[in-house]
């Protein structure tokens, strides 16, 4: 989604497939995701993990997000599991399944 220049009718209510990509082996239970902020045509903010100092001062009201998906799940490196993601006019949400 591409918040930057939202359609207003986009934004009431909209249904996406995503497929992420298990980095490593391990177990699934959440889903975690952060934001770029555009302020405009040249000035972002990037919310992400991992991202130096220093930093934007809405770093510190804005933070990642977490979803968890009330179940854990084994996963191998490179599995690609398929979520939906639905974007409200003031909501989020990432669901995944439960099996493969």
């Amino acid at each position: 989604f591409d918040l930057s220049r939202p359609a207003a009718r986009e934004l009431a209510h909209t249904v996406k497939q995503m497929q992420m990509v298990a980095s490593e082996a391990g177990v699934v239970n959440c889903v975690v995701w952060w934001s770029e902020l555009h302020l405009d045509a040249s000035e972002m903010v990037d919310l992400a993990p991992d991202v130096k100092a220093p930093r934007h001062m809405y770093a510190r009201a804005v933070k990642q997000r977490v979803h968890f998906t009330g179940f854990e799940r084994r996963v191998r490196t490179g599995e690609v599991l398929s979520a939906q993601v639905e974007l409200g006019e003031c909501t989020l949400e990432v669901s995944l399944p439960s099996e493969p």
